[in-house]
């Protein structure tokens, strides 16, 4: 039992920080299914049931906010739609990091400088 393994040491600098990218996507994933969770729960405490996806875009942000009369309500729900829209674009803008190549390597990504990255 007292046999010495060998041990994988990452030094590749873009694989560490391929890994850390993904991490914080999927951070930023579940922080925004959070968000739409709360946005929708307070929707539903003045009485506004939404179940389809629409509500989360711009058109039916803007159809929402026409329903509302309240200004401070209209004004509150103004404020954590721009907080979701700004969530939706850097979302977007991580997942344009990992396009993937059909042979498993990574596409040229003009954020970070990555010509390929074998998987």
């Amino acid at each position: 039992m007292k046999r010495v393994h060998q041990v994988f040491r990452q030094t590749d600098e873009l694989r560490r920080t391929f890994k850390y990218l993904v991490t914080h996507y999927e951070q930023l994933s579940r922080e925004q299914a959070r968000y739409k969770a709360k946005i929708k729960a307070r929707l539903r405490t003045l009485g506004i049931i939404r179940k389809d996806a629409r509500l989360f875009r711009a058109a039916g942000q803007t159809a929402l906010l026409d329903e509302i009369e309240s200004i401070a309500v209209k004004r509150m729900f103004t404020q954590s739609f721009a907080v979701l829209n700004q969530m939706l674009e850097s979302l977007a803008i991580q997942s344009r990091c990992f396009a993937l190549t059909s042979n498993g390597r990574m596409k040229a990504v003009p954020l970070f400088g990555f010509t390929r990255l074998v998987l």
